[in-house]
C-alpha cells in the first residue's frame, strides 16, 4: 500500500522583524534629506513621521500614498513592507510562546509524520509542535479539540479502548491530504450498490494496490472518497467513516497486516456509509465489542459479502477439520481470496489460529519518496 501525503519545502523565514522605518531612514540619507524635511514634502507632523521611523506607528494607506509621491516607490511597495515587518513581529513574538503547553502534542509521533514526509526534519522540540500544528492544519491546541473533536466524541463511545484525542486527530488529517487528491462526483447510494459485485471482486485480485487504486476510482465515480490511511502507533482504530456536506468519507489502515483483516475493515466501513444514517461520524476501535446494532450489522454485511452465508454454512456443516486443499477449492468456488475464507475459519473458531495462515497475504506500506 503507498501514500501520496507529502509536504512542500518551507520557505525561508526571516529571524529579524525589521521596520519600515530603516527603509525610510536609508532614503532620507540617499536624497540627502532630514525628517523635518520629510514631514514637510509629506504633510504631516515631525513627530509623527519620526514615530513612523521608529517603527512606532504603522504605515497605513494614507501613509504609503504620500511616501509614493516622495521618493517614486509604488503604494505597494511600502503597504507590503509594512505587512511583513508586522507578521514578522508577530511570528518572533509567538515563537518566545510555547505552542504546547500542556505537552498535549507529544501523543503525536514527529518520527513517523517525517517517515510520511509530512513535516520536515527538526530535532527542536518547539519546532516539532509548531510543525505538527501546521500539519494538523490548525493555529493551537484548542483548536485541535475544536476541530477534531467530533471524531474524537464518536471514539470514546466505544467501550474498552481509551483513544488519544491528538493522535486520533493527526490519523485523520493524514487521511484528509491522501483525500485531496480525490475529486468526488456526487453521492450515488444506488450506484454503490450496483458496484458492490466488482469491488468484491477485487478481493481476489493478488496485487493488492492495483485492486485498492481501482476500488478507489470505483468509489469515487459513486461520490463516495476513500482512502487508505498508515496506522499511527498505539492509535487502536481500524477505520472512520464520516460525511462532509454530502460526500461520504471512509479512511482504513492496515491493522492486523492481513489481507483478508484490510478487506473486511473496508467492507465493514463501506457498510456504514450503505446502511447507516449520513452525517454522523463512526469511528471502528480494534478493541470495540460488537455491543451496537449498527456495528453488529456492519459486520455481518461484510462477512455475508466476502463469504455468502448459505455457501458458509454448506462447507462448514458436519465438518471440523479443513485441508488446505478444501480451504482453496471453496474460496474458487465463491470467486474470493483463500485467506479470506481463512480469516472467516479462525474468526468462528472453526480453524486453530496457527493453521492456514500460508494462505493468507501479508500486507505492508510502501511509502513515496517525496522531496522536503
Amino acid at each position: 500500500m503507498s501514500t501520496r501525503t507529502a509536504i512542500a519545502p518551507a520557505p525561508y523565514r526571516s529571524q529579524v522583524a525589521i521596520p519600515p522605518g530603516e527603509t525610510i531612514q536609508e532614503l532620507l540619507e540617499t536624497h540627502g534629506m532630514t525628517q523635518k524635511e520629510l514631514a514637510d514634502r509629506m504633510g504631516r507632523p515631525a513627530p509623527t513621521v519620526s514615530q513612523i521611523i521608529r517603527g512606532h506607528k504603522a504605515i497605513t494607506p494614507e501613509t504609503a500614498l504620500q511616501l509614493d509621491r516622495v521618493f517614486g516607490l509604488s503604494y505597494q511597495f511600502w503597504i507590503n513592507l509594512e505587512a511583513n515587518y508586522r507578521a514578522t513581529k508577530e511570528r518572533l513574538s509567538e515563537g518566545r510562546r510555547t505552542p504546547d503547553p500542556a505537552g498535549e502534542l507529544r501523543a503525536i509521533p514527529y518520527a513517523v509524520l517525517r517517515k510520511l514526509r509530512v513535516v520536515p526534519e527538526t530535532r527542536s522540540p518547539r519546532e516539532q509542535a509548531v510543525n505538527k500544528l501546521r500539519f494538523l492544519g490548525v493555529a493551537s491546541c484548542e483548536a485541535v479539540k475544536r476541530t477534531y473533536g467530533d471524531f474524537h466524541a464518536a471514539a470514546r463511545r466505544g467501550r474498552g479502548t481509551t483513544i488519544n484525542p491528538f493522535r486520533l486527530a493527526a490519523w485523520v488529517r493524514l487521511g484528509e491530504l491522501n483525500a485531496q487528491y480525490l475529486e468526488p462526483t456526487e453521492y450515488q447510494r444506488d450506484k454503490m450498490f450496483e458496484l458492490l459485485p466488482e469491488l468484491r471482486s477485487l478481493v481476489r485480485e493478488p496485487r493488492v494496490e492495483q485492486a485498492w487504486e481501482t476500488f478507489v476510482a470505483c468509489c469515487r465515480s459513486a461520490g463516495l472518497v476513500v482512502a487508505a490511511v498508515p496506522e499511527l502507533p498505539s492509535l487502536g482504530v481500524n477505520g472512520v467513516t464520516f460525511w462532509r456536506r454530502k460526500t461520504p468519507f471512509v479512511f482504513v489502515n492496515i491493522r492486523g497486516k492481513y489481507h483478508d483483516i484490510f478487506w473486511f475493515t473496508v467492507f465493514h466501513e463501506l457498510a456504514h456509509v450503505l446502511l447507516h444514517r449520513d452525517r454522523e461520524i463512526i469511528v471502528d476501535l480494534s478493541r470495540q465489542p460488537r455491543t451496537t446494532s449498527i456495528e453488529r450489522e456492519a459486520d455481518r454485511f461484510a462477512a455475508d459479502l466476502l463469504v455468502p452465508a448459505e455457501a458458509y454454512r454448506e462447507f462448514v456443516s458436519g465438518t471440523t477439520r479443513f485441508s488446505l486443499e478444501s480451504i482453496r477449492r471453496f474460496a474458487e468456488s465463491i470467486d474470493t481470496h483463500p485467506g479470506v475464507v481463512v480469516g472467516r475459519l479462525h474468526h468462528d473458531n472453526r480453524l486453530p489460529p496457527s493453521d492456514g495462515n500460508g494462505l493468507r497475504a501479508k500486507l505492508r506500506w510502501r511509502l513515496q519518496a517525496a522531496a522536503c
